[in-house]
């Protein structure tokens, strides 16, 4: 016999961050873990980049593939791919320097960005003149992966002020982060 899965109801939007200014969008393409490019209902398209979260390098001009980059580019792409809605919703500064959109990304009502940070697949980052609250709650959901040790964190030298440092891991650890999130990515590309 099959059983239906039951469908939870999403959250109340009027709970979301600035619940005025939330967008539906339409995922087109993951590019990493805090980068992606969504289409509006006008059908125009724009590369979002999350809002507060740094996420390791997929494909970095100078910095390549870095560890946990995978990991964190696959999670994001999974919790969209499970998502009945995605939403985004923005802060005072709607663009960043080289033009992107930034956003809050929700999926189904539930901050990307605090997901992939409990996760340990992103550091809290670029902070400065944003709504103090979401960096509060950021930093909280950062703090419970750190604690625990959980993925970019797995490793004390690995991440620090200024972003990620491969070189300073070992070379035995770098190489199997690496080569994990690229099996990671051949398993679960073969299942879709």
């Amino acid at each position: 016999m099959f059983f239906k899965k039951k469908r939870k109801r999403l959250p109340n939007k009027k709970s979301l961050y600035s619940a005025s200014e939330i967008d539906a969008v339409q995922v087109v393409k993951v590019y990493d873990g805090d980068t992606i490019r969504v289409r509006f209902k006008n059908d125009k398209e724009e590369r979002v980049r999350f809002l507060l979260v740094d996420t390791p390098e997929t494909s970095h001009p100078r910095k390549g593939v870095e560890p946990y980059g995978e990991e964190a580019k696959l999670f994001t792409r999974y919790m969209i791919n499970q998502s009945r809605v995605v939403e985004l919703g923005y802060d005072a500064e709607k663009r960043d320097h080289y033009g992107r959109l930034l956003a809050y990304v929700y999926v189904d009502r539930k901050l990307l960005q605090e997901e992939l940070a409990k996760k340990g697949l992103a550091r809290v980052s670029y902070t400065r003149n944003r709504n103090p609250d979401m960096v509060r709650k950021m930093k909280e959901a950062e703090q419970i992966a750190k604690s625990k040790g959980k993925g970019i964190w797995s490793n004390k030298t690995y991440v620090g002020r200024s972003g990620y440092h491969p070189e300073k891991m070992n070379w035995i650890e770098r190489t199997y982060k690496l080569l994990r999130g690229k099996v990671l990515r051949v398993v679960l590309d073969s299942f879709v």
